[in-house]
C-alpha cells in the first residue's frame, strides 16, 4: 500500500524549476502618461516550477492580439527589466523583428528555453509589439 502512496504523492508533486522567474507588462497607453517608463511596469505573476510556468504562459495574451506599445519582460525574480539594475549593470542585448505571428512562436520558444536552461546560462527576454513586432534578449 506504501509503494502506490509514494509513487502518487510524486505525481502530484510539481516539479521545481532551477530559479523563480517573472513575467512584467507594460500596456500601450501606459506611456506618454509621464512618470518615466518605470511607472509603467506592471509584475505580472513570479513562479518557480514547470506546472506554474504552463498556467501563466496558458493564459496570458499573446502578443500578436495587444495593442502596438505593448511589451512583456520575463526576468529572473529580483531583477528589475532595467539596465539600471546592478545584475543587468555588464549585460547586453540581441533585438530582431519579426512577423506578429512570428513573435508569438519566439517568444515562447525564448522563454521556454531561458526557465529550462542550467545556472550558467542566464538571459532575459522582452517582446515590444511596434509596427513590426520587436523581440530583445538581455544577456
Amino acid at each position: 500500500m506504501a509503494e502506490g502512496s509514494e509513487a502518487k504523492d510524486a505525481v502530484e508533486r510539481e516539479h521545481e524549476l532551477n530559479r523563480k522567474w517573472t513575467l512584467w507588462f507594460s500596456p500601450a497607453t501606459a506611456f506618454g502618461k509621464g512618470g518615466g517608463w518605470t511607472q509603467a511596469l506592471e509584475q505580472i505573476y513570479t513562479f518557480g516550477t514547470v506546472e506554474d510556468f504552463w498556467r501563466l504562459f496558458n493564459n496570458v495574451q499573446s502578443m500578436s492580439k495587444l495593442p502596438p506599445g505593448s511589451k512583456y519582460n520575463y526576468f529572473q525574480d529580483g531583477v528589475q527589466p532595467a539596465w539600471e539594475d546592478p545584475v543587468n549593470k555588464d549585460g547586453g542585448h540581441w533585438e530582431f523583428e519579426t512577423t506578429f505571428t512570428e513573435a508569438d512562436e519566439f517568444w515562447m520558444k525564448t522563454v521556454s528555453l531561458s526557465t529550462l536552461a542550467p545556472d550558467s546560462f542566464r538571459f532575459c527576454s522582452r517582446l515590444e509589439k511596434t509596427l513590426r513586432s520587436q523581440s530583445t534578449l538581455w544577456d
